[in-house]
Parts: C-alpha cells; sequence; structure tokens
C-alpha cells in the first residue's frame, strides 16, 4: 500500500493484535462465491499464509509508515503501548453470482484506549469494499483484494488520526 502521511516524531504507541478471522476465512485457500448462499474453497490455489496473518502484517507495516499519530508495536514487550486496535476479518472472497466478477473484502477494526485500568473503545468500524475483476483468475481475484485492501487501509488511517 502506498503511505499518505509522513511520521511525525512523538507519535503514541499502538499496538496492533491478532488478527480473527471469520470461520470460512480463516485458512489459506482462495473462496469463491458461486450461487447465493454458496461458497467455494480453492484448495489448488491459496495464499502464501493465512490471510488473517497477511492482513495483521499490511495493518501494522501500513500504519506505521503512514500514520501521524502513532508508532506501531507488534508486541507488548517492555513497551506499553496507549493503544490498541483489534481486527476482525468478516469476508474475503470472489464473488461470481453477478455479471462481472468481483472481490468483496470487509474488516471490522476496533481502536481502544488501553492507558487506565481498564481498555476504552475509542470506535468500532467495519469497511467494506467491492473491487471489479478483471476476469475469473485466483491472480485477478487477489489483484482486486489489494487494490481493496488499500482503499481500507488509507481510510482506517485517515480515521484513526482524527479520532480522540
Amino acid at each position: 500500500p502506498e503511505t499518505v502521511n509522513r511520521p511525525q516524531a512523538n507519535r503514541r504507541t499502538l499496538l496492533v493484535g491478532t488478527v480473527t478471522a471469520a470461520a470460512g476465512f480463516d485458512n489459506r485457500a482462495l473462496v469463491y462465491k458461486v450461487e447465493a448462499d454458496r461458497f467455494e474453497n480453492d484448495f489448488y490455489n491459496e495464499y502464501l499464509a493465512p490471510p488473517a496473518r497477511l492482513l495483521a502484517d499490511l495493518t501494522s507495516q501500513y500504519l506505521d509508515q503512514s500514520s501521524p499519530r502513532f508508532r506501531v508495536v507488534k508486541t507488548p514487550g517492555l513497551t506499553l503501548a496507549q493503544y490498541g486496535l483489534e481486527t476482525y476479518l468478516e469476508a474475503l472472497y470472489g464473488d461470481y453470482t453477478t455479471g462481472q466478477p468481483q472481490a468483496v473484502v470487509a474488516i471490522r477494526y476496533t481502536l481502544n484506549d488501553l492507558r487506565g485500568s481498564s481498555p476504552k473503545v475509542i470506535w468500532d468500524k467495519t469497511y467494506r469494499h467491492i473491487a471489479p475483476m478483471t476476469d475469473k483468475s485466483p491472480q485477478a481475484l487477489v489483484e482486486a483484494q489489494g487494490r481493496a485492501l488499500n482503499e481500507m487501509l488509507y481510510e482506517l488511517n485517515r480515521d484513526i488520526s482524527i479520532s480522540r
């Protein structure tokens, strides 16, 4: 993803936690929606790693490079994070039930304030993007998912940068 801002010094720490994926989107196989209520897994074409792990890495890298407000820490370790980002992958599939095949990506992010005795939710938002595919190939699906994710990360960065 392209970065949107040049990070500033003295950013607050943000822990990007483990990503949780909805059932059906928690393995490496590409997923296709082939009928209104029927999905199929493509075990011949897979992601290099489970999508949840890839999403955690991409989100961390993007926000650390782009956010003017936050510096990302991957584990609490010796640095206690001031904020935490919970991520839930709701949908990640190719929709072949329409005339034009399209990639569907839906991710729910929850930003928490970790300062104080108990975490406090600052905001909770679901981002859903649909990106057209050039054809029904696995490569076209992954490329379209990448475009949708880029848009989401841009919006996420904007939203957390203006949150109080």
